[in-house]
């Protein structure tokens, strides 16, 4: 904030036009700009490094099915990234395909790839998201797990289950994912838990070296490490007014006529 009041110092202490006036223009170009290149980055949230794992393009594929009374637990499991340590949220994609609503949570788990199970207790768990009957084409679950530390290059798990959210009546998705092994780091993973939590001693049905036999190798999904923040609609507005500024700054400054002279001095 203290850079942006001095942006708008930089205006408000430009002097009025007159004898100086045109060289002094360029101050409140500069000042506008100055304001524009601080405005920029919060409005768009661009910074210097952070980490996005895409599988999404030309994923195609699907796997069902997943939820209630079928199949509890679906993931991806994945590899920090060695800089970027911190998960700040994660994206799998579903459809709506029969029953009831499906209800899920989601979570983090350190990844035991030889064993083909997860370690210890949950890093991250969401409160209960639902999956509506009629959402039937593929839409995003997007998990903000608000900063998450993990290990560089160290094996994880992310998931949604249905475990303990069973109510009696059926009601399943479908999930995206993709034909090929798109992401080296990692691969999809599922396991029949019944009403509970996959137990950290269990290897799960499908974990390392499992003998699916569909199509998949992962699940089409999105992972960001270290990203900025989403700005708030309120930096976009501050944004509007350094852009208008400059605007003003530069049609000032390109036309010699918009400033006043001094009067001629009289003349015998």
């Amino acid at each position: 904030m203290k850079y942006l009041i001095s942006g708008l110092a930089a205006f408000h202490q430009v002097p009025r036009p007159g004898g100086k006036d045109r060289s002094r223009s360029w101050r409140l170009a500069d000042g506008a700009a100055g304001m524009l290149a601080i405005l920029l980055p919060l409005a768009t949230g661009a910074a210097l490094g952070g980490t996005l794992i895409d599988t999404t393009p030309g994923a195609e594929s699907e796997i069902v099915y997943f939820g209630e009374p079928d199949t509890t637990t679906y993931g991806q499991t994945f590899m920090t990234p060695h800089a970027d340590t911190r998960l700040d949220s994660f994206t799998f994609f579903l459809s709506h395909i029969i029953g009831s609503t499906v209800r899920l949570r989601a979570y983090v788990y350190e990844w035991n790839e030889a064993e083909g199970r997860v370690e210890g207790s949950a890093l991250y768990t969401s409160g209960v998201r639902n999956l509506l009957p009629g959402q039937v084409q593929f839409r995003p679950f997007t998990i903000r797990t608000q900063g998450v530390e993990l290990t560089p290059d160290q094996d994880y798990v992310a998931f949604f289950s249905t475990a303990g959210l069973f109510d009696g009546v059926a009601g399943q998705a479908r999930w995206r994912s993709i034909e090929t092994d798109a992401y080296s780091g990692g691969h999809f993973v599922y396991h029949n838990s019944g009403g509970h939590l996959p137990d950290p001693l269990t290897k799960w049905d499908c974990g390392s070296n499992c003998d699916f036999q569909g199509p998949s190798s992962d699940l089409a999904f999105r992972m960001t490490f270290n990203m900025p923040p989403v700005p708030e609609p309120s930096t976009a507005v501050l944004l509007l007014v350094g852009l208008g500024m400059v605007g003003v700054a530069t049609r000032r400054r390109g036309s010699p006529e918009a400033w006043p002279h001094a009067p001629a001095s009289g003349g015998g």
